[in-house]
Formats: C-alpha cells, structure tokens, sequence
C-alpha cells in the first residue's frame, strides 16, 4: 500500500545491514525482490554481485577497479602474514582483503574477511563474512558478529512480540566503572519494538544461546573466566542519534556508513548507557 508499483528493491542487505534488509522484507516490502549489487567502500568499488536472483550475497571481485591482495585467515595473527594474489587463492578459504586504488591508496588492509566461494573465468567470487575490528574478545574467544547475530536471532525467537530494531556490543573493559567491578563480559545494547521490558531470565537467553553456538565462549564461562552478558534496552530511537553522533566525527559518507556492531570507544558505549530504559 505504500509503494503499489514498488518491482525491486536496490540496496545494500548483508554484512552490518543484514538486520535492517529483514527489517524491510518482513514489514514493508514483503514479496519484493532485493539485489545488492556492489560490495564496495569508500576507498572504492571491490566486487559486483551478478547473481541477482539468488538469496545468498556474493561478488565477483573486479580487478581493473583496485588491486586486491589476499592475507589468509589462520596467518592473521602473524607479524608479517603472506600475501597472496587473486590468481593464488583457493576456492573454500577465507582471507583479509588488501586494497590498492588509483587515488594513492597503497596496500591499504581493509578489515573485511571474505570467503572465496567459486571463480568467474578467473576472478575471485567472495562472500562477506566478517570485520575484523568487530570481534568481541575479553579473553581471546572471537566472537564474530556473524555469530553473535545469529545467538541473537534465536534469543529474539524465545521473546514473545519482539522485534529486533538495532543493537550493538562492547567489552566490559571499555566502559570502566561505568559498570561497576565484575568478571570481564559483554555489554550488550538492543532497541526492541513490541516489548517494553525483557525479564532476567529472557536476558540471559542470549548468553545461553550464545554458548551453544560457540564453544570457545561456553568454556570461558563455565570456567567463571567471562561473566553473563548484560543485556541492556534503549530507548527508541537511540540508535539513529549514535549514527548521527558518529558520523560527526568520521570522514564517512551517509551511504558508506556501518553502524559498529562492537563499539571501541568509551564515549559511544556512554552515549547508549545514558539511554536504557531497562
């Protein structure tokens, strides 16, 4: 009823904006098609989906637009990881994207983790799979935001009426004495439509189901080494006033803009302990 003549929906629907795509779908554009046609930055155009009736997002990287280098995965944590080029990556492997553009940007690590799922003719064909700034590790457990949404998404199922708005993550160790001495945990922001109020025992379902996706993490707290997440609702529209608070202070543009799923700065993690309503 909104857009009777609306065919196709253009827009960005994976990685950090996966949430707000199923936000459109099942409110607002049920039935519609969407195509998420380029995966890019501001540094430039990286790949360009050429599947666009099929659910899953993947790109085909485009090597006339910037240079790609290629660091493994496992090879991360090295001082001086191995570099690869597109023609030596292997199909089922994920690596850090390395960028050179046109514009003086020289081997440039961009932080985004791709898998290689396939070739067109010989160029790479990737799947987003994670930033890796937006871990969360209070005791080297890496919890990818992929992961987390996904204990996320099976907590939201177990809260009757509630639909996911926005949310974001930060280590307690960010935050200080804002919230008070503890074991190390997750400080976790949500804003729900169609619930007032979580109970405890609806709150600790994320960390519950948390642990079942991520034994590294179940370890750590069975041990006592990490404490239960908090799990915190903010007021609406909370999170479209940290966008603009956040942006104040990037050089981002509105249509490259990422809402941090795991906030690094104290300040942000304040600006949305100052808006809980429970």
């Amino acid at each position: 009823r909104l857009w009777p003549h609306l065919h196709l929906v253009l827009a960005v629907d994976s990685g950090s904006n996966q949430i707000y795509g199923e936000m459109l779908r099942e409110n607002y554009c049920q039935g519609v098609p969407f195509y998420s046609p380029f995966y890019a930055a501001t540094e430039g155009l990286i790949g360009v989906n050429l599947w666009p009736q099929e659910p899953q997002r993947r790109y085909m990287l485009c090597p006339r637009s910037m240079f790609c280098e290629f660091l493994p995965e496992r090879s991360l944590e090295e001082e001086t990881p191995p570099t690869l080029l597109m023609e030596e990556v292997k199909e089922g492997e994920s690596y850090e994207l390395v960028i050179t553009n046109a514009s003086g940007l020289f081997r440039y690590r961009l932080g985004d983790i791709v898998k290689v799922v396939g070739f067109h003719n010989q160029c790479p064909i990737v799947e987003f799979q994670y930033r890796r700034g937006q871990m969360l590790s209070v005791r080297g457990e890496k919890v990818s935001e992929a992961l987390f949404l996904n204990a996320l998404k099976k907590a939201l199922a177990q809260w009757p009426g509630a639909q996911l708005v926005d949310y974001c993550c930060a280590e307690s160790g960010i935050m200080g004495d804002s919230v008070g001495g503890s074991d190390p945990h997750y400080q976790v922001f949500m804003e729900l439509k169609g619930v007032r109020n979580l109970t405890e025992e609806q709150r600790y379902k994320l960390d519950v189901c948390l642990q079942q996706d991520s034994a590294v993490y179940k370890s750590f707290r069975v041990k006592g080494s990490i404490g239960p997440m908090r799990v915190q609702l903010v007021a609406e529209g909370a999170f479209k006033e940290l966008r603009k608070h956040m942006m104040a202070f990037s050089n981002t543009s509105p249509n490259t803009f990422k809402m941090h799923r795991v906030l690094r700065r104290k300040e942000y993690a304040e600006f949305l302990l100052g808006r809980t309503v429970s």
